[in-house]
C-alpha cells in the first residue's frame, strides 16, 4: 500500500503539502493541487481515515437514519443526500429502523461510537424522542427529514404534508365526489397525520361530514391497504373516491377493488401521495401528489454540512424549509 511520503516523491512535493491538499487544511497552487492527486490515483493511494480524524477532530462520516428503506418514497432522498456528502469529501452510513425505539437507539449508539460528524434523522415524531436527547447530550449537529415533532426548534427540511392532503382532496371535490374516504399510517405518525388533518379541513370548508367509517390506517403498507380494503369492498360499504396517504396503500388499494370486482376508477377513484417512481407505470396509473423528494435530501445534507462547519453559529441550527407539493393526474381518478 502506497504511503504519504511515497505521494510526495512522485508529485515532487513536501509531504507537508500532500497533506495540505488530502485534508484541505492550507492553500495550495491548481499546479501543485493537480500533481499531488494525479500522484495519489497513480499510487492508488488511500489516506488513513482514522489518523485523519483524530488530528482534524472530523471523522467526514454522516449518519441517517430511516424508518424503512424499502419504501420507494426514500431512496430518492437518500441519493439527494449521497451527492452532496460526497461532493463534500463525507460518506454516508444508512440505516433503517423500522419505527422500533430499541433498534433506532442501538443503530445510533453504534454511530455515536464511529464519531460520525453529524446525522440525518427521519425517525422523530415527538419532542420526547430519545434519539434527540441523546444526539443533544452528545453534541452532535443534526437535521430532522421528513418527520418533526411540533414544537421542534432546529434543523428541519419536511413536506407540507397538510397541503399534500387539501391538493388531493379538493381534486377528488372537484370531480364531483363527495363520498371521499381516507387512508392513513397512523395518528402516531406525523406525515399521515398532516395528510389526514389536510384531508379533514379540505372536507369541511366543502361542508361534507368526513364519513368515519372510512378514515383506515395501514401502516403505509400495500399489503395491509389491499386486505383492509377487500375487507371493506365485501361488505357493500364502498366511498366513491380514496384519498390514500402514500402510493403503496394506493396500489393496494386498487388491487383490492378489482380483485373485488370493481372497476377503476368507473366505480372508484383513488389518488395517491408522494409520486413513487412506479406510480406512472403501474397497470392503472395513478394520479398523486407529487414531492422533491431528491431535492429534500440533497438540502438536508447541506444543512446538516453547513451546521458541523459552523457549530456556533445559531443561524446554522435553526433552518426550516418545507418543501411544497404539486398534483400529477394520471388515469386513477377518472379525470383523464
Amino acid at each position: 500500500m502506497a504511503t504519504m511520503r511515497e505521494v510526495a516523491q512522485l508529485a515532487r512535493v513536501s509531504v507537508a503539502t500532500v497533506s495540505a491538499v488530502i485534508n484541505n487544511s492550507t492553500f495550495v497552487s491548481d499546479e501543485l493541487k493537480e500533481r499531488v492527486i494525479q500522484a495519489i490515483q497513480e499510487l492508488d493511494y488511500r489516506p488513513n481515515a482514522l489518523a485523519r480524524s483524530l488530528k482534524s477532530s472530523r471523522t467526514r462520516l454522516l449518519g441517517f437514519m430511516l424508518s424503512n428503506i424499502t419504501n420507494p418514497f426514500y431512496p430518492e432522498i437518500v441519493l439527494g443526500a449521497e451527492d452532496v456528502a460526497r461532493k463534500e469529501g463525507y460518506n454516508i452510513f444508512v440505516c433503517t429502523t423500522d419505527d422500533d425505539e430499541e433498534r433506532a437507539q442501538t443503530y445510533l449508539d453504534s454511530m455515536l461510537e464511529h464519531r460520525v460528524d453529524g446525522m440525518l434523522v427521519g425517525t422523530v415524531d415527538e419532542l420526547s424522542d430519545p434519539t434527540l436527547r441523546k444526539l443533544k447530550a452528545a453534541q452532535v449537529p443534526l437535521v430532522l427529514v421528513n418527520r418533526w415533532p411540533e414544537g421542534y426548534k432546529g434543523n428541519t427540511v419536511v413536506l407540507d404534508n397538510i397541503a399534500a392532503g387539501i391538493l388531493a382532496t379538493n381534486h377528488l371535490l372537484s370531480l364531483g365526489y363527495r363520498e371521499i374516504a381516507f387512508v392513513g399510517a397512523s395518528r402516531k405518525i406525523m406525515t399521515s397525520r398532516q395528510r389526514e388533518d389536510g384531508y379533514r379541513q379540505a372536507m369541511k370548508l366543502a361542508g361534507i361530514p368526513v364519513p368515519e367509517h372510512f378514515v383506515r390506517y395501514c401502516d403505509y403498507s400495500e399489503e395491509r391497504a389491499y386486505e383492509e380494503f377487500r375487507r371493506m369492498a365485501k361488505t357493500g360499504r364502498v366511498p366513491r373516491a380514496v384519498f390514500a396517504g402514500n402510493d403503496l396503500m394506493a396500489f393496494g388499494i386498487i388491487r383490492a377493488f378489482l380483485d373485488e370486482g370493481f372497476k377503476i376508477p368507473e366505480d372508484v377513484a383513488v389518488v395517491g401521495c408522494d409520486d413513487i417512481a412506479f406510480s406512472s407505470k403501474f397497470f392503472i396509473p395513478l394520479t398523486t401528489v407529487h414531492f422533491h423528494k431528491y431535492e429534500m435530501g440533497k438540502l438536508s445534507a447541506e444543512l446538516l454540512i453547513k451546521a458541523i462547519n459552523s457549530p456556533d453559529s445559531e443561524d446554522s441550527q435553526s433552518d426550516f424549509i418545507q418543501l411544497k407539493p404539486h398534483l400529477v393526474v394520471r388515469k386513477s381518478c377518472g379525470a383523464n
